[in-house]
């Protein structure tokens, strides 16, 4: 039994290494050679850390796949059969000679000893004692060879295997080890192209690089300082490369036999264009994250809805929901503002999948990668207080409804507004920023929609808009008038964009705070609006403007009535102060038409003119004290409302732009019905 079973074997060999007739095979110099055991059988006869000395009349085979023609294996030879590989240590130079890549040779084992240098096995001709504490495997002597190694025909082909740098693993016994392997799409990082492969200095003896592929794996390359190909760049292409697979410790590495192992051709990850037909679930993505931030493979795409409204959110921070109701973050202030229910496809590949205050985000992210598509559907998710608690880190960042619920009297800050939402199951809070333009409604409630947050561990829902509140049906608006008033009274020089005053209470109407957008950082003055920054195009000397509105540049404020409710909106005041270069010139405008044209206005007295239609016009440029009684005169069009409307002040002409322009005493009237 055991003559056939080796006879089959060495069949097989024969076959996986032959040339398919492309070469003429030559005798083999022992033609009684014949392998009694597999590589891999004799590699499981070794503990790591030991040596075995082998006694038996053992024989392996297998085909040189690595030798010292390049110099990047010193005294060693890789010899593969179809279990494994192994490292085959000889004395001498220039062994290729009798030992080149492509030649079947077969070692008579008995004599020899089995070691491991870093958990690479390796076959030798002894020990060498000569550091004591640090004993290692040594090469077979020269003159020794042939009474070990029987040499066998040439050019026999070894194909190695395509892997992924995931499938290698430092395991003593892992079967690709000592293999010839090939690693498609891989490439080195961008700081190590067109460095040299090895140190042509020899002050160390060996360089190793890191290289990834574009999924995130990544590898060591090993080159030796003494080969002659140490002084060649490495290239800054992406591609393949061919080695024998080793390991050091825990360390994956590869080693090249020459240049010819690297085939770098293709564009770089980066710069390739990711398959936007293949979609990855936001839920695959978020499992690809183990404990620290990573680069998230190139070729991974998602197609997410965005459920945030950013005036709601923290600068640059967007909550995105697949169709699978799977949530994440996506961060970045370098990208154009998303608004609510944006439908995306996002191409991934190269960003970073991090953790933040206990939630995980998609930062480092280009506005390239980012593409418009067809509307997502997503899912809101109907449940309970006591529920989102229980599920609060599965469904964090994707939308939930809560029902029949009671909205507290909110606690008033400067960043905004927070509240306590209750049901039959518990509680929670929700927090609605000054700048998101709208307030809740305190009382009883039909349904509140919104996202869920674990920012710093806190579990809360977020809401985006006041429509996501639906009324109970028996909820019955009673008309009343109504009076808004602004006076800032808790705006600082360190305040910020936002209006800290707590904003106007007023039943049924939600009142949002002033902000300044695309100015100056911090106010010019304390106990009102005042910003710079404002677009020049005045003289001190002349009446004569040149410059125009900046639509980048504005006061904002907004106003929401609550669901069911009409507003009427019937008279707007408001005053004005500049500095002694500030702007001369100011209007107003609204999102009843996209901002597109100046409001109506007014003024009566000497120190304003209205010009050109309705922009307001500082009469004597002299005059920097504050100005009362700025009307815009409001018509039909802003009756009837039942949805946010906003109002932006345009303040241009400026002399500097270090001139301020402030509001105050902002006085609104009007109607709910």
């Amino acid at each position: 039994m055991k003559t056939i079973a080796l006879f089959a074997i060495s069949f097989i060999l024969t076959m996986f290494y032959s040339c398919s007739n492309k070469y003429d095979i030559p005798q083999l110099s022992y033609d009684s050679a014949t392998a009694t055991i597999t590589i891999m059988e004799l590699k499981h006869l070794h503990t790591v850390g030991k040596f075995e000395y082998i006694t038996t009349n053992e024989v392996i085979s297998g085909i040189i796949t690595a030798d010292d023609k390049s110099g990047n294996f010193y005294q060693t030879i890789i010899l593969q059969d179809h279990t494994s590989g192994i490292v085959l240590k000889i004395g001498g130079y220039n062994n290729y000679s009798e030992y080149p890549i492509g030649r079947k040779i077969y070692i008579k084992l008995k004599g020899l000893y089995l070691g491991d240098y870093g958990n690479t096995i390796q076959i030798g001709g002894g020990i060498d004692s000569s550091i004591a504490y640090n004993p290692q495997l040594s090469s077979i002597a020269n003159p020794l060879l042939d009474q070990y190694i029987l040499k066998g025909s040439f050019n026999n082909n070894v194909i190695p295997k395509l892997v992924e740098p995931e499938q290698l693993t430092t395991e003593l016994y892992d079967s690709l080890q000592s293999c010839l392997i090939q690693i498609n799409n891989i490439q080195f990082a961008e700081s190590d192209v067109n460095k040299t492969l090895a140190d042509t200095s020899k002050l160390t003896s060996a360089v190793s690089y890191l290289l990834s592929t574009c999924t995130g794996q990544d590898i060591q390359l090993r080159n030796s300082s003494y080969s002659n190909f140490a002084n060649v760049k490495t290239p800054a292409r992406n591609g393949t490369i061919t080695g024998i697979y080793s390991i050091y410790n825990t360390t994956k590495q590869i080693i090249i036999r020459d240049t010819s192992d690297l085939n770098f051709q293709n564009d770089r990850c980066n710069q390739q264009l990711a398959d936007t037909n293949r979609i990855t679930s936001i839920a695959t993505v978020k499992n690809l994250y183990s404990n620290k931030s990573i680069t998230i493979p190139y070729g991974t795409v998602i197609k997410a809805k965005v459920i945030s409204n950013y005036k709601n959110e923290a600068n640059g921070n967007y909550k995105l929901q697949d169709e699978f109701g799977n949530g994440i973050i996506l961060y970045s202030t370098k990208i154009p503002t998303i608004e609510l229910n944006a439908n995306l496809v996002l191409d991934l590949g190269g960003s970073t999948l991090e953790m933040f205050s206990n939630e995980l985000e998609i930062t480092n992210i280009s506005a390239d990668k980012l593409y418009t598509t067809s509307p997502i559907n997503t899912v809101i998710k109907p449940t309970n207080i006591y529920q989102i608690y229980d599920s609060a880190s599965k469904w964090n960042n994707s939308l939930v409804q809560l029902s029949n619920v009671t909205i507290s009297t909110p606690t008033v800050s400067s960043s905004g507004r927070s509240y306590t939402l209750m049901d039959a199951t518990g509680s929670m809070e929700t927090f609605v920023k000054s700048s998101a333009g709208y307030n809740l409604p305190q009382g009883n409630i039909l349904s509140i929609t919104g996202y869920l947050t674990m920012n710093a561990g806190k579990i809360q829902l977020v809401t985006r808009t006041n429509e996501d509140i639906s009324y109970q049906n028996s909820t019955t608006i009673i008309a009343h008038n109504i009076e808004v008033n602004y006076t800032f009274s808790n705006v600082t020089t360190i305040s910020g964009t936002i209006d800290p005053t707590p904003a106007p209470i007023v039943t049924n109407l939600q009142c949002g705070n002033f902000r300044a957008i695309g100015l100056n950082s911090n106010p010019s003055a304390s106990g009102r609006f005042s910003f710079t920054n404002w677009p020049t195009g005045a003289t001190s000397a002349s009446n004569d403007f040149t410059g125009v509105i900046d639509l980048n540049k504005y006061y904002e404020v907004t106003f929401t009535p609550d669901q069911n409710a009409q507003l009427n909106l019937d008279n707007f005041s408001f005053s004005i102060q500049r500095s002694a270069t500030g702007p001369r010139q100011w209007s107003v405008r609204s999102s009843l038409d996209n901002f597109q044209n100046d409001i109506a206005s007014s003024y009566v007295g000497e120190k304003v003119r209205i010009v050109q239609g309705n922009i307001f016009q500082i009469a004597d440029r002299a005059t920097n004290t504050s100005i009362s009684n700025c009307i815009l005169e409001l018509g039909s069009n802003f009756q009837n409302l039942n949805k946010s409307i906003s109002f932006r002040f345009y303040a241009f002409n400026s002399e500097t732009t270090g001139g301020s322009f402030s509001l105050n005493n902002v006085k609104i009237s009007g109607k709910i019905q």
